[in-house]
C-alpha cells in the first residue's frame, strides 16, 4: 500500500531534492542540468519562504518538492 504524506521541508530534505531536481532535468535541455543548483540558490536567498515550502513523500522517500519565495530575486 503507497503512504503519501505532504509536509514542511526541512534541511534534511535539501539533498534529496536537489537530488531529485537534477535526475528530473539530467540532459533535457542539453548535456547536464542546471536547475538543482537554482534550487540551491533559491533557498540561500532571503527571499527563500521556509514556512511554506513543502516536499511529499511518497512511501518514505521524496517524490515532489515545492519551494516557494518572495521577490524579484525569484
Amino acid at each position: 500500500m503507497n503512504h503519501l504524506v505532504i509536509r514542511p521541508e526541512t534541511p534534511a530534505d535539501f539533498k534529496a531534492a536537489e537530488h531529485l531536481t537534477m535526475r528530473a532535468f539530467w540532459n533535457i535541455h542539453g548535456p547536464g542540468c542546471n536547475e538543482h543548483l537554482l534550487v540551491r540558490k533559491i533557498r540561500q536567498s532571503p527571499d527563500y519562504l521556509p514556512n511554506i515550502s513543502r516536499v511529499a513523500e511518497l512511501n518514505r522517500k521524496i517524490g515532489r518538492g515545492n519551494l516557494l519565495c518572495e521577490g524579484q530575486s525569484c
